[in-house]
């Protein structure tokens, strides 16, 4: 483990820079995130209209994401990230100042446009700056366990600086601008001390000009069959995950019948797991290997999340709820990596897009339909549902979306 760590230090400087800013970042959305619905409540919004600047947000993205990409292919995913940051920055301190609902709106519809930059360039320019395989994998656990850290830390920074900070309209004011300018200090530092992005490789470049069709300059074909592949993959994980997370809050606090400190408890060590789970992705990797390490978290997974449908005592629930955090964030970091590395660099800007936009209908086919099972008080309900989707991610994973890894890899391995 002294070994791992200390190789986990010795990333590249693109890949060191990443990860330093990357701890702004996850401070500030942890702040937002806790801080705003709770400053639009105390504007006197009702949750009809939370719901309205919610799905404005989730049709933005599902929208743009696809343009996002092919944006990133002209101007670079460098400057498109930090745009994207910056947006996201600019539109949560929107969020503290806006008076009217249509200024809501917009400070919604600029921050989901920021994170659509930001999820359809930050991977693929992650690993423009890694040297190997290898650091890729490595790289990508580290930038989600540093990010699910400091997500965490601006959490509980959200829960006392509102009695610190206050605020002219409400209590929670100048805690999301503070939000919203860390967020944007990420994106300054970025556009300072991220290295020029690498131009991508002879081949890579021959297979983008030639991508138009009839050799017409700017026309693009549509991405390659295993691109649609990794992405049906990626909606049947997002509905997964959607059938719990979007509500864990509220599972745990009607289900146990918990205070509200004690599910903000569970919530954070299952946030620890995470972080735990994403660290050690590398090392389960390099002992396992690719298919014992799927099963293993695959298997575990489903378990826990079927074991949680279950009538379990609170005790139980709450271990079986961390290692289920712990496997289930494994899972999904594995799935994008390993697509995202066997992705042809012509065709990363693209499926990041297209991936994007299949995670916003499986988490919102999901959403919907877990709202309904707890709009019947069932809190057990939700667990079964997503158990059933990740039984049907690992059997489309076993079918169709592995042997193309092993392909990649492969392939890769030997040029």
């Amino acid at each position: 483990m002294k070994t791992y760590i200390t190789d986990m230090l010795q990333f590249s400087p693109g890949v060191r820079r990443f990860l330093m800013t990357e701890t702004l970042l996850g401070i500030g959305l942890g702040m937002a995130t806790l801080l705003l619905n709770l400053h639009l409540l105390a504007l006197g919004l009702t949750e009809t209209q939370l719901g309205a600047i919610s799905s404005a947000g989730s049709i933005c993205m599902g929208a743009v994401s696809i343009p996002c990409g092919l944006l990133a292919n002209r101007f670079g995913r460098k400057k498109l990230l930090v745009l994207g940051v910056g947006l996201m920055g600019i539109g949560y301190g929107g969020f503290a100042f806006a008076n009217e609902l249509w200024l809501l709106f917009l400070a919604q519809i600029m921050q989901s446009v920021g994170m659509s930059l930001l999820v359809t360039t930050e991977i693929q320019l992650l690993y423009s700056y890694s040297t190997s395989r290898q650091e890729e994998t490595r790289g990508f656990s580290m930038l989600f366990a540093v990010f699910t850290l400091f997500t965490g830390v601006g959490t509980l920074a959200g829960g006392f600086l509102p009695r610190l900070l206050g605020g002219a309209r409400t209590d929670y004011q100048w805690s999301l601008l503070a939000a919203g300018l860390c967020i944007l200090a990420c994106s300054v530092l970025r556009l300072a001390v991220f290295p020029r992005e690498q131009a991508p490789p002879a081949a890579s470049r021959k297979k983008s000009a030639a991508s138009g069709s009839g050799g017409g300059r700017g026309r693009l074909k549509l991405p390659g069959k295993a691109v649609w592949i990794f992405c049906g993959m990626n909606l049947l994980l997002a509905a997964f995950a959607s059938f719990v997370e979007p509500f864990l809050n509220v599972i745990i606090k009607f289900r146990l019948e918990w205070p509200d400190g004690m599910v903000s408890l569970l919530l954070t060590l299952n946030g620890l797991a995470q972080f735990i789970g994403s660290f050690l992705m590398p090392v389960l990797l390099e002992r396992l290997g690719i298919r014992r390490t799927y099963r293993l978290v695959f298997l575990t997974t489903l378990l826990g999340t079927l074991l949680l449908a279950a009538a379990v005592p609170a005790a139980a629930f709450s271990v079986l709820l961390l290692i289920r955090g712990g496997a289930s964030i494994v899972t999904n970091n594995l799935v994008l990596t390993h697509t995202m590395s066997v992705t042809s660099e012509a065709e990363r800007n693209a499926y990041a897009g297209i991936r994007q936009v299949t995670r916003s209908i499986g988490a919102s086919a999901a959403i919907y339909t877990a709202g309904i099972l707890l709009a019947g008080k069932n809190y057990a309900l939700p667990f079964l549902g997503g158990g059933i989707m990740l039984a049907a991610s690992w059997i489309f994973f076993r079918v169709w979306v592995e042997p193309l890894i092993e392909a990649g890899m492969a392939q890769k391995e030997k040029g």
